[in-house]
This record gives structure tokens, C-alpha cells and sequence, in this order.
């Protein structure tokens, strides 16, 4: 009896010590994975600027938030995108983080006062896909140049708009559906 009560504690120990080893091992391994995707490059096969890439994962946003839900921005950068959704219809604020690898995070948001919303149902990746290759071609360079999308509405104009921003370049902005493509001022 005495035996056992002391194999128990060596057996927890060496329990935990591997429990902890895989954990580190598969932290570190979605820690690598995470580092990837931030360095993901626009052109890239896998890249969330192409709306064959998009469509997923903004149906994992849609299955957390709902396809109504109220977005006060989307920012599509090209290994990962960040949803921002409005409080409302009994929901707090949330920031929902999707990676190129469908994993996804919900995060607490602060409510801010919005500009305005845009319904995750009325975004269009082939038109995000469309603004972002369009701007890169006014701008004389690939996709692997334009740094983020963003889905929002315009403070000033409180028009609902896509803008592709490149690198140091500037910005290119459009309508909703993609049309009406134009050099962003400068704020």
C-alpha cells in the first residue's frame, strides 16, 4: 500500500511533465504558424485576397457571428483576416480573428461609436479579390504588394467601402460591389 502511495505522485509528475511538453511543443508549433501567416504575401496561393480563400473564411465569421451580423470593419490582410462586429440584437462587441488556416478566435471588443455598419452578408469577396488586383495594377505591382483590405464605412462620406492599401503606396478605394475604383485621400 505504502509502495503505491509513493509511485502515484512520481507517476502525476511525469504526467504533467509530458502534458507540459506537448503543450509548449503545440504552442510553439501554432505560434510558428501564426508568425507564417502574418508574413503571408498577397500573391500567395493561400493568400485571404483571393476570394477562393476568402469565401471560407468568411463563413467561419458568418458561423460564430450570424450573416446579419453588423461589421464596423473587416480587415483582410493575407494570412489572416480581423472582423470587427457592433454590439447589438443582445451581442456585446466582438472582434472575430480568422487565420488562412480556418482557425478562429473570438476576443471581447470595446463598443465604440461607429460610423456606420456593413452587413457580413453584403460582402463580396470577388469584389474585395477584384479592388485589391486592380489597385496593385495601377499601382505597377502584384498582389504581393497590397498590404491589407478593408470592408468599412467611410466617416466623411458614411458610404459603405472597400480600400486596398499597398505597401508605402497609396490607397485605392471602391464601392461596396466593387465598382467606382478611385485614388484614397490622404487623412
Amino acid at each position: 500500500m505504502f509502495r503505491f502511495l509513493r509511485t502515484v505522485p512520481v507517476l502525476l509528475i511525469l504526467g504533467g511533465g509530458f502534458a507540459g511538453a506537448y503543450i509548449g511543443v503545440d504552442g510553439l508549433v501554432g505560434a510558428n504558424h501564426a508568425k507564417a501567416a502574418m508574413a503571408r504575401q498577397g500573391g500567395d496561393p493561400a493568400s485571404l485576397l483571393r476570394a477562393s480563400n476568402l469565401i471560407p473564411a468568411l463563413n467561419a465569421v458568418s458561423g460564430k457571428v450570424g450573416n446579419d451580423a453588423a461589421l464596423r470593419h473587416l480587415t483582410i490582410y493575407p494570412g489572416y483576416l480581423v472582423a470587427d462586429v457592433a454590439a447589438g440584437h443582445g451581442r456585446a462587441a466582438e472582434s472575430v480573428r480568422v487565420q488562412d488556416d480556418g482557425d478562429v478566435r473570438v476576443l471581447p471588443a470595446p463598443d465604440v461609436a461607429d460610423h456606420g455598419t456593413v452587413a457580413l452578408g453584403d460582402v463580396d469577396p470577388h469584389a474585395i479579390e477584384s479592388v485589391a488586383r486592380e489597385a496593385a495594377r495601377r499601382e505597377h505591382t502584384g498582389l504581393d504588394g497590397v498590404h491589407d483590405a478593408v470592408v468599412a464605412v467611410d466617416p466623411p462620406s458614411r458610404k459603405q467601402r472597400i480600400t486596398a492599401s499597398l505597401g508605402g503606396a497609396h490607397s485605392w478605394e471602391a464601392q461596396l460591389d466593387g465598382g467606382g475604383l478611385r485614388r484614397a485621400a490622404r487623412r
